[in-house]
Order: structure tokens, then C-alpha cells, then sequence
């Protein structure tokens, strides 16, 4: 997913006529006074971790105005923003260290939520956050532990089976080679409104989709889809 992202906030930014940047996570070991940023070759150890072993903070990652964001936090459930919200990104205010830049403040749309703006009352503005994570230095397998701080938002060109779930597409391209169980690609087929629309990305075992879930795991599918669009 993070590649496949990676490369299509590259196409986006091109079909567009903007700048492709990349904005950095600000890294750190330590609390207080022996609070330090990670540097060198561990900076960039840490910089390579999946987004999910990081609490969806991206160590690396484009941010284009005008692509589709997928919030990462928990801002305000009760008025529509949680983990998995998916928006449009408006702007951008960032700063540059060492020849990087390193976002300070994004504005994205968010369609589900509702504020008191009423020029833009889909409109959020988000700072970044804190999270700590792990990671580990080339040829090492020793654990370092750290806080990575970043805005709480990734590029939804590509979505996981877990973000899908909730959400009817007309034109799905799935890749059930990456998927570990029946359920994923349950959930990964079942997003598609008909088979005209779907497109495989590339060739799978067949055993991936072979078996049949049980009904009573059906039914719980059915029951955290329709909750995720009750919320």
C-alpha cells in the first residue's frame, strides 16, 4: 500500500503541475532534557518502517494539494472524524531543515464532517502528532524505541481491506496476492458495485479466495460494515 501510494501522489502531482515533495517525520529518543532527534543512518532506518508499524505516521511522505488523505487519529468521533476518515487535502504550511521539509499544518475536507464554517464546513484544520514506535538499525536486531511526530494524515490512493470496509466503489483494483485470509478478501471484493468494475492487479493462488467464511463471520462482516457507515 505504501508504495503503491507513493508512487501514485508522483503521478498525481504531475497530472497536476505541482511539485512532488516529500515531508519528513521529526524522530526522537529520549524525554526531557536527553529528548535528542534521530540522525544519520538511524534517521533513516526509522524513516523506512511501514506506516503501520509506526501508528499510520509516515516516516517519508508526500503530501500533495489536492489528493486524497486518509485521516489517521481519532480527532473527533462524535462529529465525524475518526481513524480511517477519508479527505481531500487543501493546503500545506511547512518548514525545511537540512534541505527537508517537515510539515508544521495541513486544511483537509473531510465530506463526513459537519463544522460551524459555513463557507467550508467540511473543513478541518490538523497540526501534527506524537506516537512512539520501534525500529531497528541495518544489519541489527535490536529494537530502539522512539517518538515520531507528524501530521495524522496518509495518501488514500490505495486503501487496506480494513480502511475499505464501509465504503460501495464503482471501480476497485484488488491485489488479493497480499491477502493473509479469506475475510480480507471478503471485504476487498465485496467493496465493488459490479464486476464490470473490478480490475485484479496482478496473478494470486486460487486458494486465496477458494474457501467460504462461516455465516456467523458473514454476519459479523455485515455488522462492522454497517456500523462504520452508521459512524
Amino acid at each position: 500500500r505504501d508504495l503503491h501510494n507513493f508512487e501514485s501522489a508522483k503521478a498525481f502531482a504531475n497530472a497536476t503541475g505541482q511539485e512532488f515533495c516529500i515531508y519528513h517525520s521529526t524522530d526522537t529518543r529520549g524525554h526531557g532534557k536527553n529528548k535528542k532527534v534521530i540522525k544519520g543512518i538511524a534517521s533513516e532506518a526509522a524513516w523506512r518502517i511501514p506506516v503501520k508499524d509506526a501508528q499510520d505516521l509516515g516516516g517519508k511522505v508526500p503530501y500533495i494539494p489536492g489528493m486524497p488523505v486518509f485521516g489517521t487519529e481519532n480527532i473527533a468521533t462524535e462529529l465525524g472524524l475518526s481513524n480511517g476518515s477519508l479527505g481531500t487535502l487543501v493546503s500545506l504550511t511547512y518548514e525545511i531543515h537540512e534541505n527537508r521539509c517537515y510539515a508544521v499544518s495541513a486544511t483537509v475536507d473531510f465530506p463526513g464532517y459537519k463544522g460551524k464554517d459555513l463557507m467550508h464546513p467540511n473543513r478541518v484544520f490538523l497540526k501534527p502528532i506524537s506516537q512512539s514506535f520501534k525500529f531497528h538499525l541495518p544489519n541489527s536486531e535490536r529494537l530502539y524505541s522512539a517518538t515520531r511526530t507528524q501530521l495524522p494524515l496518509i495518501p488514500a490512493f490505495a486503501f487496506t481491506s480494513h480502511n475499505a470496509q464501509g465504503r460501495s466503489m464503482d471501480v476497485v483494483c484488488i491485489d488479493f496476492a497480499s491477502c493473509r485470509t479469506i475475510q480480507s478478501a471478503y471485504v476487498m471484493l465485496s467493496r465493488v458495485r459490479s464486476f464490470k468494475g473490478l480490475c485484479i492487479l496482478r496473478p494470486f493462488n486460487i486458494n486465496k479466495i477458494r474457501n467460504h467464511i462461516s455465516e456467523e463471520l458473514r454476519s459479523e462482516l455485515k455488522r462492522t460494515e454497517n456500523l462504520a457507515i452508521q459512524t
